[in-house]
């Protein structure tokens, strides 16, 4: 068997039809159930042991082919056209997925407390601030999710909905049945819990504010 395989691979370097196609119906079935063990899709399977013969033809015409066993250079080459395949899907799937996830966090940007997606823009807004690089730019995280939260409130009031939400700012008005904090103006009464002692000018966070 080994003499058989060094006289066709001698044959196969000068590229004789007659050895090609005998290397081809040799190796064949052995490389495609090697390749089937390992890759599911039975077309899939086809054209990776497709391509383990063109490269073993390319090498021939390139002079790089074995020089003395023929089947196990072909199983080597089986073996990393398998892991070439699983890398670019897993590529391709990662690829998949940011794709859909960049227009998820798009989507969700003008959300506005109550949507569906409303949750999903929180999210993004937590994963920027924890992998902000230094101390000016969670700052200005901070300052644009603040921004942000005015914006939504803001936006809500031009609107009939009754849902809750969360914004901060420094107390500008303070009077009996109302506050103003920056410039929304959110009303007080004997259910709303306090804590600290507010006044004017300090900067205060609210949360569950129902408008």
């Amino acid at each position: 068997m080994m003499q058989e395989e060094l006289v066709l691979l001698h044959r196969g370097r000068s590229l004789e039809q007659e050895a090609l196609t005998a290397i081809h119906n040799s190796y064949y079935p052995g490389i495609y159930r090697y390749i089937t063990f390992r890759v599911d899709d039975r077309y899939t399977a086809e054209d990776l042991t497709s391509e383990v013969f063109l490269r073993l033809l390319k090498a021939l015409r390139d002079h790089t082919a074995p020089q003395k066993t023929l089947r196990g250079w072909l199983y080597g080459v089986a073996s990393k056209v398998v892991k070439d395949y699983y890398r670019q899907t897993k590529r391709a799937n990662l690829m998949v997925l940011f794709i859909v996830v960049a227009s998820f966090m798009t989507a969700s940007t003008s959300a506005l407390p109550g949507d569906a997606l409303y949750g999903a823009k929180r999210l993004y807004e937590e994963i920027r601030l924890t992998r902000a690089g230094d101390s000016g730019e969670i700052e200005s995280l901070r300052e644009q999710t603040q921004g942000e939260r005015i914006r939504e409130v803001e936006a809500i009031l031009q609107t009939d909905r009754d849902v809750a939400v969360e914004f901060e700012g420094p107390i500008n008005v303070i009077q009996t049945d109302s506050w103003r904090i920056g410039d929304i103006q959110v009303q007080v009464d004997k259910f709303t819990r306090v804590v600290g002692a507010p006044r004017n000018g300090v900067w205060v966070l609210g949360n569950d504010i129902c408008l």
